[in-house]
């Protein structure tokens, strides 16, 4: 076997690993044998919305005892459907008509988010009482779509969420805080519903792949989700500190707890920091929101159908545990040796150096893991996401071993600013970039770890995939 072999094996598992979480392919097959009837709406959220609404309107367009009422998509800017949604002849052409579809921001909420919350509130309260609401979210939810009290302004949304992307934190206390200024977290959107009964279908990019987590929970109410701000305030001294969104960007997350596969039980924290204080500002901005929220909560202004009236089934479709057993079980029967590193949420140097480890001692064969490593940038980052940074940090580790190849990549075909997904490494990958004069290590140092790895040629782009599990790392020894 050579790098060209080891290089196609790792796009097959990588393939193998999407297709498993494929959007369209998990909704539809749910909704085969779990068929909904009577009038249906459709919502689809997320950077994975596509891909689920097809799913969604190929099984309903083909089931007699269902009739479409309408639909609204709301996904990351360039994650819009290419070609109509609609293409059954059970429905005509002008159905697609009243299929929304919203561009929306990612991963810093702007204008265009809150416009998408208007809509989405618009379309839950006009919906016909008779409908049953099929409610689709993925990761990116929490940004692409906001509605917030009058308080609350878009400037301060984006502080917080800067704030909250260089905090170092796991995702899911990320959306504890989001949660506290939003009219449609933590099960806010309920009170917007105007059905009596509703199927929220999910792909999981989270810790423990909880519906309360995912998408910061819009249908899912939190038991004491009022945060106590004051054990957080910041000292005086503390106070002075300005908001530096270009610190470490994490969002954290597991595998699925019914996975077939031997997963560690422990959540990592990227970090491995709990959190103490909050800047002034931050603190304002909660303060007020959290003050507005709850007052609402109490007053009852904003439960236009009230959430008791609307039945829930929540169901988790896929996870970055789905995708890592298909990979795995194509490595096997590929006749390859397996081994498996259950997450990695640390550090991308102490991550490459874990796996490169790894990859040292064991015998031929394939290592797989998934999870999403820790970037702590620079004051003026250059090019390229974890994945990228991860890679490069990889090829340093095994630069001369030309014996191994390793890929990082995301399953939601971003990494970072730009168009690549992630990238593929050799033994050799630091060579070619010497014979082009640059320094691998600089290029990690600076945090530009996508040019570098243009220059080599080992950079991925797969455009939007249809899914959104978080990252896959996997490598091939032979």
């Amino acid at each position: 076997m050579d790098h060209h072999q080891g290089r196609r094996i790792l796009f097959e598992l990588y393939r193998a690993a999407i297709d498993a979480v494929n959007g369209k392919t998990i909704v539809e097959n749910y909704l085969q044998q779990n068929p909904l009837s009577g009038n249906i709406y459709i919502v689809a959220i997320g950077k994975a919305a596509t891909a689920m609404m097809q799913g969604a309107l190929q099984e309903i367009s083909t089931h007699d005892g269902c009739t479409l009422t309408g639909a609204l998509l709301i996904t990351k800017e360039g994650h819009s459907p290419q070609k109509p949604l609609l293409s059954n002849s059970h429905y005509n052409s002008s159905h697609d008509s009243f299929i929304e579809v919203i561009e929306s921001a990612h991963p810093i909420p702007d204008q265009r988010s809150l416009e998408a919350g208007k809509s989405l509130i618009e379309a839950l309260q006009n919906m016909p009482n008779s409908s049953h609401l099929l409610l689709l979210v993925s990761g990116g939810a929490s940004s692409l779509v906001e509605v917030l009290s009058d308080t609350v302004s878009l400037r301060e949304l984006q502080q917080l969420n800067q704030w909250l992307l260089a905090s170092a934190q796991p995702i899911n206390e990320m959306n504890k805080f989001r949660r506290q200024i939003s009219l449609i977290k933590q099960g806010g959107l309920l009170h917007f519903i105007n059905a009596k009964q509703t199927t929220a279908l999910y792909i999981s990019d989270v810790a423990g792949n909880s519906p309360k987590v995912i998408g910061s929970g819009l249908l899912s109410k939190v038991q004491d989700g009022k945060i106590d701000l004051q054990q957080y305030r910041s000292s005086p001294q503390e106070q002075n500190d300005t908001v530096d969104p270009k610190a470490s960007l994490i969002e954290q997350s597991n595998q699925s707890q019914d996975s077939n596969l031997e997963c560690s039980e422990n959540i990592h924290t990227a970090a491995n920091q709990t959190l103490k204080h909050i800047p002034e500002t931050i603190f304002k901005i909660l303060d007020k929101g959290q003050k507005a929220l709850y007052q609402s909560n109490r007053d009852d202004n904003t439960n236009t159908n009230g959430s008791d009236a609307c039945t829930v089934r929540h169901k988790v479709l896929a996870s970055l545990a789905h995708a890592l057993l298909a990979a795995s079980e194509l490595t096997v029967k590929k006749g390859l040796v397996l081994n498996y590193i259950p997450d990695l949420y640390g550090e991308f140097k102490s991550s490459a150096k874990t796996i490169a480890a790894r990859l040292k001692t064991m015998s031929p064969g394939v290592l797989i893991a998934g999870g999403e490593v820790t970037v702590e940038l620079p004051e003026s980052p250059g090019q390229g996401g974890r994945c990228q940074s991860l890679a490069l940090a990889m090829a340093i580790e095994i630069a001369g071993d030309n014996n191994i190849t390793f890929m990082a990549i995301g399953t939601d075909g971003t990494d970072g600013p730009g168009n690549d997904a992630g990238a593929m490494v050799d033994g050799e990958t630091c060579d070619r970039g010497l014979i082009q004069g640059l320094q691998a290590i600089d290029y990690l140092t600076r945090a530009d770890a996508g040019t570098f790895l243009e220059a080599t040629g080992d950079l991925i782009s797969t455009g939007p995939t249809g899914t959104n599990v978080m990252d896959l790392y996997i490598a091939i020894k032979f």
